[in-house]
């Protein structure tokens, strides 16, 4: 028997054992990209809920899909977008992901066109407004009534970020804003001007 005239030969079976071996090995060693059982990484993307009552979520920074378990309901009132941190695991032979607290669940606010990869941190309060960004340029500032302020700051353990005149820092507690509805992961001090501003922030990519 042939194919297009190219005659097709015969391979013992023990070859073609070894030839099936030795490529689940390469398929095994070429797959990137997948963390250990138990090791918690920060997912954030746009969520999918199934027919089934799963929840997926697909990644900003690539084709990933990511199936999660939120048995807490840390995402019952989430929109179409979350960041959220969670632990790996193998249910019925597929890849979990255990919510374990969140991050930034909006239920509206920023999506994946957000510049996650180049932010460390965000934060912002009301009454007054104001916003703070961490990137490696430092801390940038924004306040009703100023123009952008940015200023060089080093980080510290907390995570607390120290420059002239300003120090912004992040407690590991849930915060809520109540008026977006918006829910983060951590609330945020900033002090700056002689006064001390209060928030909540979350987490960038960059981090």
């Amino acid at each position: 028997m042939s194919v297009s005239g190219t005659p097709i030969s015969r391979i013992p079976f023990a070859s073609s054992v070894c030839s099936l071996l030795i490529f689940l090995v390469l398929v095994g060693c070429g797959h990137t990209g997948t963390q250990k059982a138990g090791e918690r990484a920060l997912l954030t993307g746009t969520l999918e809920r199934g027919t089934d009552g799963g929840i997926h979520v697909h990644a900003c920074d690539s084709d990933r899909i990511y199936r999660l378990m939120d048995e807490e309901g840390y995402l019952d009132n989430a929109g179409s977008f979350a960041s959220v941190y969670a632990v790996s695991s193998e249910r019925g032979g597929r890849e979990v992901w255990q919510v374990q607290r969140v991050n930034y669940v909006p239920v509206e606010g920023f999506g994946c066109s957000f510049d996650w990869e180049g932010t460390m941190w965000q934060a912002s309060g009301n009454e007054p407004f104001w916003t703070a960004r961490v990137d490696e340029d430092g801390v940038t500032l924004r306040f009703p009534d100023r123009d952008l302020i940015t200023i060089l700051a080093g980080k510290e353990p907390g995570p607390i970020f120290r420059g002239e005149g300003v120090t912004l820092s992040f407690s590991d507690q849930q915060c809520a804003d109540t008026m977006s509805g918006t829910d983060y992961g951590w609330i945020a001090t900033l002090e700056f001007g002689g006064r001390s501003f209060r928030g909540c922030g979350f987490q960038g990519m960059a981090e």
